[in-house]
């Protein structure tokens, strides 16, 4: 995937976050990478929220062209998306 824009917009209601899906479908992981408490804690107040940006709050907003030629809009919560950075849990971006 191709980063077109990314901006730091203030929800003005409830998003699914796409970087939650890659905990939520692997919740192993927040063992195996042998998480920080610290950041358990976000993933827990995540999980607590449904997975979800809540209106109000700062996020990532990222358009993307995705592997199929795509224009693509994606709304991560911040702190989540630098712990899939920080474990590795994105996929490779290779992958296309």
């Amino acid at each position: 995937m191709k980063v077109i824009s990314k901006s730091e917009p203030v929800a003005r209601k409830n998003y699914g976050c796409d970087a939650c899906v890659w905990i939520a479908e692997y919740p192993e992981c927040i063992d195996d990478c042998e998480m920080s408490f610290a950041d358990k804690r976000i993933v827990v107040k995540a999980r607590q929220n449904g997975w979800r940006v809540m209106k109000g709050e700062k996020h990532l907003q990222f358009t993307v062209v995705s592997c199929e030629n795509t224009l693509v809009s994606l709304r991560v919560i911040k702190a989540i998306n630098e712990i899939c950075h920080k474990y590795d849990l994105y996929p490779d971006e290779d992958l296309c």
